[in-house]
């Protein structure tokens, strides 16, 4: 009858032990109740262990017979038998360490057996004795399987020695290390290697159990840990990891999108993005990562479009891998939605010119109505190939005036032929307003001086007039050589550009470029009217050409003279020259325009000559 086994099992727990013959008989009626089959039998035997108080005193080798009945209830089907057993056995604890120094081996191993389903602060005082057990082949796997639940503090001291001993171990007995992932982290490269060792011997069930592990801390480090394995583990577990994509933990939801991160592109699954807009920044950072790696259509952009915000945030991160991330995820959202954050796009891209590419939304915003967009979309731009600037050449041109700075820098960095005829043209009138300092950027204009356009050649020589003496010395050979062209626009806009190098410079080559081309005098004139002064060779040269000055240049000359300033002897000989060649001419020059010009512009010396050389005529009534 179960009612007389209980009777007897109770009492038990009140015959003395001090009388050596009835200890062996209390250690065999023990373990008979420990396998009766009743369950409230088995619950009171174990009961029997938890009241004595000479329990932990008992002799090893009396403990060691009970030990495999006890453990062999940890596993028993009833509730109540269960944790009667677990009772028992921490009434245990302090004689197991004894038993792990028996000299029965047999002994040695129930015992590790026993301490295993001991909390790991029971453990944690014998972790050097159980380390010790590696070395014995038979106790191997018992002592491993119980140092699994040492803690991390203590484990990672025999992490080294254990995975030697998982190399010959089932993989079951390494599944059991779930508290270790964290250490495929590690800093200490030795310990590093020892946890990847370990994890590396897991099934694909032991990862299960690792990413559905109740602590927080072994999901995320077993997400973590997974990204060491071969590629093969980590698609196997593609879903299990999307799923923890929605953890209630934030540290495990920003592994999850970490270890999917390192998925290929075309398996990343699209909720990764999601995630950009969650409260922790650690997870929106991981996110970010990842989400970048998305394969391009994987998300649609108006969907993208709701996480603007945050990536705009993440642009200006001090990592500059996440900044890459948030940009590459960024390009992919419609242009009038990345306009509102022009500014941090811009700046963020300072660092990754050649991810500026895929940003070939921002072309619209050259139209924007804020000038603070259209100036980030040209600071853009000229990290972009020629061949994408293109296209934009005219929106560019056309922002000259109010961005000469950045729109100039973008211009001047496309090759010339690049540039069509009304481009040259629109961009020479639009430095005029601009100055030289924009003008100067633009160095591959003289490449434009061979040019078959007559437009294209004067907008070039247009331009090159904005550079200072210095920077367009070099150029005058070709310059010169301008002033032979059959277009009087061309020659033209040289006269006036070398003339303004000549303001500041006597250059001989120049003076000999004037001299050499038909019709040179009217030139020269052109290019003193450029400069409002006679350079003194000019002046010279003219003295001693004066006779072969055709009478139509020379009424030109006389015209432009009058009106300067300039008193020296020089210039009033040559006045005086000129005139007589003037007479020449079919339709002499009028002597009362002259006199008008020359009084308006104040040169007594000129109205003196043009008076005495001519009729005389009342100066009073033209000044």
């Amino acid at each position: 009858m179960v009612s007389v086994r209980m009777t007897r099992c109770r009492a038990l727990s009140e015959v003395d032990v001090d009388n050596d013959g009835c200890l062996p008989r209390v250690v065999e009626e023990l373990k008979t109740f420990l396998k009766d089959k009743s369950p409230k039998v088995r619950s009171a035997a174990c009961e029997v262990i938890i009241r004595r108080k000479e329990a932990s005193s008992l002799p090893t080798q009396m403990l060691a017979d009970i030990l495999p009945a006890l453990l062999h209830i940890l596993a028993d089907e009833s509730g109540f038998v269960r944790y009667a057993a677990s009772s028992a056995l921490a009434r245990l604890e302090f004689v197991l360490a004894d038993l792990l120094m028996h000299q029965d081996s047999s002994v040695r191993k129930v015992s590790c057996q026993a301490l295993s389903n001991l909390s790991s602060e029971a453990i944690a005082p014998h972790a050097n004795r159980l380390a010790e057990l590696l070395e014995v082949e038979e106790l191997e796997e018992a002592a491993c399987t119980t140092m699994a639940k040492l803690p991390q503090n203590l484990l990672v001291t025999h992490l080294q020695r254990l995975s030697e001993s998982m190399l010959r171990l089932p993989s079951e007995v390494a599944e059991e290390f779930v508290n270790i992932v964290s250490f495929a982290e590690a800093q200490d490269p030795e310990v590093q290697r020892a946890a990847i060792s370990i994890v590396g011997r897991w099934s694909h069930s032991g990862w299960v159990k690792a990413l559905s592990h109740h602590q927080d801390l072994v999901r995320a480090g077993a997400c973590r840990a997974i990204v060491k394995m071969p590629g093969s583990v980590l698609v196997h577990h593609e879903k299990l990891l999307t799923g923890l994509l929605q953890d209630w933990n934030s540290s495990v939801r920003a592994s999850a999108c970490f270890a999917l991160g390192h998925l290929p592109a075309a398996l990343l699954p699209a909720q990764v993005a999601s995630l950009l807009d969650d409260l922790q920044y650690e997870v929106r950072r991981e996110a970010c990562l990842a989400a970048a790696k998305l394969p391009q259509g994987a998300i649609a952009p108006c969907a993208l479009a709701v996480h603007a915000p945050n990536l705009a945030q993440l642009m200006q991160d001090d990592d500059a891998n996440l900044r890459m991330a948030a940009c590459t995820t960024m390009a992919r959202l419609p242009g009038h939605v990345m306009a509102r954050y022009a500014t941090q796009i811009s700046n963020a891209l300072q660092g990754f010119p050649s991810l500026a590419q895929e940003f070939h939304g921002i072309s619209g915003w050259l139209q924007h109505d804020e000038l603070v967009v259209q100036e980030a979309a040209c600071s853009i731009m000229t990290m972009w190939p020629s061949e994408m600037v293109a296209p934009h050449i005219a929106s560019v041109v056309g922002l000259l005036e109010v961005l000469p700075h950045i729109a100039g820098i973008l211009l001047a960095k496309l090759p010339v032929d690049l540039l069509a005829p009304h481009h040259v043209k629109s961009l020479s009138m639009k430095l005029l307003h601009i100055g030289s300092d924009a003008a100067e950027r633009f160095v591959g204009i003289p490449g434009l001086l061979d040019h078959q356009n007559p437009e294209v050649l004067s907008a070039a020589c247009s331009i090159m007039g904005l550079w200072r003496p210095p920077v367009l010395g070099q150029h005058c050979p070709k310059l010169a050589k301008l002033l032979q062209d059959p277009s009087p626009s061309v020659w033209q806009a040289a006269c006036i550009t070398l003339a303004k190098f000549h303001q500041q410079n006597s250059d001989s080559e120049v003076l000999e470029a004037f001299t050499s081309c038909g019709g040179w005098a009217g030139k020269a004139m052109l290019a003193c009217r450029a400069t409002r002064s006679w350079p003194r060779h000019i002046l010279q040269a003219l003295q001693q050409e004066v006779h072969s000055v055709a009478p139509q240049h020379a009424n030109q000359l006389l015209t432009h003279l009058a009106r300067c300033l300039l008193k020296s002897s020089e210039t009033l000989d040559l006045l005086a020259r000129l005139l007589e060649t003037a007479s020449g001419c079919s339709r002499p020059l009028n002597r009362n325009e002259l006199l008008h010009a020359a009084a308006m512009a104040g040169n007594r010396e000129v109205c003196e000559i043009l008076v005495n050389n001519g009729r005389p005529i009342c100066v009073k009534e033209r000044v």
